[in-house]
């Protein structure tokens, strides 16, 4: 999974508040299966789809980009209740706008960078 932004109901009000102005600019989500890279969710009436919420300029890698290998139940993205798995689509909403994704090369060149291995170790 790479990043969920959840807005819940819960039993206890005085812990609720709407989520407002929350920004994911500018990650990198890298997957070898078939896993949420960005969803912004909600299981009520709340204001995460208009509160200023927004992703931009992320960066997802697969090795089956826009989704053409099976995907099964698994979407990519969401935004509004509106599960996707192509990233034009996901980017014309606001959580995830100018989103593109990575080469192989420039996957490798962030994680190495991040001192993570490129390639999962066998096991």
């Amino acid at each position: 999974m790479g990043a969920l932004c959840a807005a819940q109901d819960r039993l206890r009000r005085f812990y609720d508040a709407d989520p407002e102005a929350l920004a994911l600019w500018s990650d990198v989500t890298a997957a070898a299966c078939i896993a949420g890279a960005l969803n912004w969710c909600q299981d009520w009436s709340g204001t995460m789809y208009t509160s200023n919420n927004s992703g931009l300029r992320n960066a997802y890698w697969y090795a089956d980009p826009d989704g053409t290998g099976s995907t099964g139940s698994m979407s990519r993205f969401e935004w509004a209740s509106t599960p996707m798995n192509l990233l034009a689509n996901f980017n014309a909403t606001p959580g995830g706008q100018s989103g593109r994704y990575l080469s192989s090369t420039e996957k490798d060149q962030v994680l190495t960078a991040a001192t993570i291995p490129p390639t999962a170790k066998s096991r």
